[in-house]
């Protein structure tokens, strides 16, 4: 945790965002961030990577295959 954040996450599940393209973002970030999942793309439709932020949140960036 950050300092004098809670050591905690106070939110179960995942915070999506949605940039406007994801493939560009995972590229860059690759070697960056550790990624918790992705880039890959779901049966639900979407192309989707996500990270684990210093607080213990995961951050889910999506966009609709068809982008």
């Amino acid at each position: 945790a950050l300092a004098g954040m809670a050591s905690t996450s106070a939110l179960s599940g995942v915070l999506y965002f949605h940039p406007d393209d994801v493939r560009a973002l995972a590229a860059e970030w690759q070697g960056k961030a550790t990624f918790a999942w992705g880039p890959d793309d779901t049966s639900q439709g979407w192309h989707e990577f996500a990270i684990t932020d210093p607080n213990g949140y995961t951050l889910g960036l999506a966009e609709p295959i068809e982008s």
